[in-house]
């Protein structure tokens, strides 16, 4: 659900000609999305890191409080760099979206490549 939500945006931008109320219920629509599915998918995370030991639950935690800065950094940069036009928050909304989308395949291919290491058990 929140790759589906996360792709809402780029998916509709691509179109092209969306008016600025069509992109605003999309992204209204993908962030309730992705609320959803965060809470459901951090909640999942907690009940398996919570059977762990606690240095496995400690590098959760730190990944969830440093994954809000980082984020919020990369809001301000993309939204600093654009005009502030309604073309220019639209472009930004997809490159945000397009980054999380591409950080959400990378983790993907990282964790299934970890079955072929010899390094974790």
């Amino acid at each position: 659900m929140l790759l589906i939500s996360l792709l809402l945006l780029p998916a509709c931008s691509s179109r092209g000609g969306l008016s600025e109320s069509t992109s605003l219920a999309v992204l209204f629509v993908a962030c309730i999305m992705s609320g959803i599915s965060t809470c459901i998918l951090q909640s999942s995370c907690f009940a398996f890191f919570g059977t762990l030991p606690t240095l496995y639950v400690l590098g959760f935690v730190f990944g969830s409080g440093l994954s809000g800065p980082i984020n919020s950094i990369l809001r301000i940069i993309i939204a600093e760099s654009l005009p502030s036009s309604f073309n220019g928050v639209k472009t930004g909304a997809t490159i945000f979206f397009t980054i999380g989308m591409l950080l959400m395949f990378i983790t993907v291919v990282i964790a299934f490549s970890l079955q072929y290491n010899h390094i974790v058990v």
